[in-house]
């Protein structure tokens, strides 16, 4: 299994703050967790998307916020 080093860590600390900053993700209750390789997206629950985590740290938080935006307005399958 990979490791992240801490500064990868403070990364997705400065993302995640960054994207719940956004006025469209201020009351969306936009959770993040780490499963292996991948950063997962839920919002109340709801699966989103995933990232793989390599991706995620060269995006910057507009990129991710739009990546999010767009899984947002698919059909639940």
């Amino acid at each position: 299994m990979p490791t992240l080093e801490f500064d990868m860590l403070d990364s997705v600390t400065r993302k995640i703050l960054g994207l719940w900053g956004l006025p469209q993700f201020q009351q969306s209750n936009l959770r993040l967790r780490i499963e292996g390789d991948q950063v997962v997206f839920t919002m109340r629950g709801r699966p989103l998307t995933q990232i793989p985590m390599t991706l995620f740290d060269k995006l910057a938080v507009y990129e991710i916020a739009d990546i999010i935006t767009k899984s947002m307005r698919e059909p639940m399958t």
